[in-house]
């Protein structure tokens, strides 16, 4: 099956797949699935899946595999992946965003930015792991062992397993005699492996050897600047690669084949040699000066190597987005992309058209498929045509979904959401704008400028208007009104968006923090932070001020009233501290922590959620009441968490996962009309559910999982932002720097509890 043919299966596969999820979970069509609304799920992750569904932490290496497929060393994410022939995307060893060193199962061993990768002919998988510089096997049965170098010890010595050094190794080759040939990136040297595991140096240790020279030249010097791949040749030899160009290996001879030469490079050697006769020359340097001068297609710089089966070379030019075929002769031609000032990203298409994004790692499979990885955290597919085709992870573009350049969010996306045409609002916070898009997630207008990077004073930030003119300072968070009119919680006041788009100021003036009630016209705010409606006349906000001199400190919840315009404090540390002083005396542990969000519950009630999981609900009626005891969310067996060492036996965190576990660390709130509330625990990456029994489910993510998808739930989030309900009562979940996710009714899925508060007077 070809791979365009592969993919229509897959894609129908997956259709089936999600009708049956959605369905399995309630009988609307789309409960029970994410739905990307607005942008696009790009993001890196440790998401397995088939083809475009599984994510990646990138910078990637290739490798064929002995099954047809792939092998896929994941630096970021250290571990290592692997690609059956249908695209299907399984992690074969290591812990995702864990680097360190564990030899063991696969399922407990440990990589650290781990790179090349190369598989016997008998199944076993050798790897480059640069940090802990070392080569690793991996057997048939999934073992992963130590088979030379020192991990935590780098250097430069040859010997057997331990005794021998490496100085970050960045890619393996096999050649003919089960040899295992290194690129030793900063020893500048090609290293030799046998399958005992003795390491040597190519070919002999010269300080004094000349450097490799011209195309012509054949030199026995073991230093190769910045190399970074090596690669096997069908007639012996080895090929390698580094910033000098690429080189053939034969026997203790190296031959130049390919010069990179940047443009800038160029022109340095047409200033230094240009004036001198040719034949005066060295003919090392004669060949570099009619590189320079050539008007051919040329390699910048080397982002990737492979060899074909005929000889030929594939190099990736990570600079000018291009993949070249390199004959025996050193002749370079363009296989696929183009060079171009548009943005580069993964973009389908002719070869003429298509779009490579800092193409690298390259690998040919059993087949003579093409795939190159791009910075993105994605790969492509070239076709013996040249048409280049994504098949694994997600290329954003600025060609997706027929949405061009300015329908896709490029910054921070914070908080969103929904009017009752299914317009969407989205506030980018870093980017000091908010922007409306249709129902269909295509841009209507954007509500002030990207003002974050000329530092122009708050007073010219903060500017009313029509929605050019108007100007935002850092916006926090939005809500819509009664008559269909949108508050914006900015820097140190509130703003109004009028239907007809005119921007004004409701309270507060821009570079005057201070905290006062009254009047609209007397009040102010310190920072604004959070908003809630309660569908009548009254707006609430957070109002988060924990350094203010002289005055309140701390986080306050304050009423603005909209008929009479007057602003109340209603929730306050003593607040809280009056509701614990309501419970039985063994229950009045004072807990304060932060308070995160706000959310209009029903029947008129505020809900106000903690940093640790506290809720707490208020009503004009009953005040503050506690609905669910603070730090109830903290994972129990915090204590017993495994302590992972490097190979320098220092502690390590996972810094893509970030927690494998529920952190207990909550930020955002919706409430819907049945009293359930929604947070977010952007540490685990999940989305949670608090019921009218406070029950807690996870209903969005996956726990040990990153990464940004759609299709069935539960799916998986990256950086999960701002929560709100819409008027229909689907909960829209902003994504960071990605865009906004719609799930449907999400009072009717099922989740996966993880707890029931045992104490709550709610």
């Amino acid at each position: 099956m070809n791979l365009r043919s592969r993919k229509l299966a897959l894609l129908f596969a997956s259709f089936l797949t999600t009708l049956t999820c959605g369905a399995a979970a309630s009988d609307g069509d789309d409960v029970g699935t994410l739905e990307w609304i607005v942008g696009i799920p790009w993001g890196d992750g440790n998401v397995d899946g088939v083809g475009e569904s599984a994510r990646f932490a990138g910078p990637l290496r290739l490798a064929p595999s002995n099954d047809g497929g792939l092998l896929i060393a994941d630096e970021y994410a250290d571990t290592l992946r692997k690609v059956d022939p249908d695209l299907r995307v399984t992690t074969l060893a290591g812990q995702a965003g864990v680097g360190a060193y564990r030899d063991g199962p696969a399922d407990r061993a440990l990589f650290s930015s781990p790179m090349g990768m190369a598989q016997s002919a008998n199944g076993t998988i050798y790897v480059a792991d640069r940090y802990n510089d070392a080569i690793r096997s991996i057997s048939p049965d999934g073992t992963v062992s130590l088979l030379a170098g020192k991990p935590g010890e780098d250097g430069d010595s040859d010997g057997r397993g331990t005794q021998a050094r490496f100085r970050w190794p960045v890619d393996v080759a096999l050649d003919g005699e089960g040899r295992i040939w290194v690129a030793d990136h900063y020893n500048e040297a090609v290293r030799i492996v046998s399958p005992n595991g003795y390491v040597t140096t190519w070919p002999v240790r010269d300080s004094q050897a000349p450097q490799i020279g011209g195309n012509s030249a054949a030199v026995t010097d073991t230093r190769f600047p910045g190399i970074d791949f090596i690669a096997s040749a069908p007639d012996g030899t080895m090929v390698v690669a580094g910033e000098w160009g690429i080189s053939r290996i034969d026997g203790d001879t190296a031959t130049r084949v390919v010069t990179s030469m940047s443009a800038e490079k160029k022109q340095e050697i047409i200033s230094m040699y240009g004036d001198i006769p040719s034949e005066q020359l060295p003919a090392w340097a004669a060949a570099e000066l009619a590189l320079a001068r050539s008007e051919g297609a040329s390699i910048q710089s080397i982002g990737g190597l492979a060899v074909k089966a005929d000889g030929t070379l594939l190099v990736a030019d990570k600079t000018q987005g291009l993949v070249f075929e390199v004959s025996p002769d050193g002749t370079a031609k363009v296989a696929a992309g183009r060079s171009t000032d548009e943005p580069h990203a993964g973009v389908e298409g002719k070869a003429d058209v298509a779009l490579l994004n800092q193409p690298g790692s390259i690998a040919v499979d059993s087949a003579g498929n093409v795939f190159v990885a791009n910075q993105e955290e994605s790969v492509q597919q070239i076709l013996p045509d040249g048409e280049v085709r994504n098949v694994l992870g997600f290329a954003p573009g600025y060609r997706v979904r027929d949405l061009d350049a300015s329908h896709v969010l490029h910054g921070s996306c914070d908080v969103a959401i929904q009017n009752k045409q299914g317009e969407t609002f989205v506030v980018q916070r870093l980017d000091n704008t908010i922007v409306q898009f249709d129902a269909n997630g295509n841009r209507l207008r954007q509500f002030g400028q990207d003002t974050a990077s000329i530092r122009a004073p708050e007073s010219e930030t903060y500017v009313d208007g029509g929605a050019n003119v108007a100007r935002f300072h850092y916006p926090q968070d939005i809500e819509f009104g009664r008559a269909g009119e949108v508050f914006v919680a900015d820097q140190n006041g509130i703003r109004r968006i009028a239907p007809d788009g005119e921007v004004s100021t409701l309270i507060g003036n821009a570079g005057t923090p201070d905290r006062r009630d009254g009047d609209f016209e007397r009040a102010s705010f310190f920072r604004p932070y959070r908003l809630a409606f309660d569908g009548r006349n009254t707006l609430y906000v957070l109002d988060n001020s924990p350094y203010i001199g002289g005055g309140p400190v701390g986080e306050v919840v304050r009423k603005l009233d909209l008929d009479t315009h007057e602003i109340s404090t209603v929730i306050d540390a003593n607040s809280i501290q009056d509701a614990y002083l309501t419970l039985p005396p063994e229950k009045q542990t004072f807990f304060r922590s932060e308070l995160k969000d706000i959310g209009s519950g029903p029947d008129g009630s505020l809900y106000v959620l903690g940093e640790h999981g506290d809720l707490y609900v208020w009503t004009p009626a009953q005040g503050l009441r506690i609905a669910r005891f603070p730090g109830s969310l903290m994972p129990a067996d915090t204590d017993e968490a495994e302590t992972i060492l490097d190979a320098k036996g220092k502690p390590v965190e996972n810094h893509l996962v970030r927690s494998a576990a529920i952190s207990g660390r909550t930020e955002h709130l919706a409430v819907d009309a049945f009293g359930n509330a929604y947070v977010t625990d952007a540490s685990a990456n999940v989305v949670l559910r608090i019921d009218a029994d406070n029950n807690v489910d996870i209903i969005v993510g996956t726990l040990g999982v990153s990464g940004n998808t759609e299709g069935p739930l539960p799916g998986s989030l990256e950086n999960p932002e701002g929560l709100s309900i819409t008027p229909q009562g689907d909960l829209l979940i902003t994504v960071l720097h990605s865009g906004v996710i719609r799930v449907r009714q999400p009072h009717k899925l099922s989740g996966v509890r993880i707890g029931t508060a045992e104490h709550t007077v709610r």
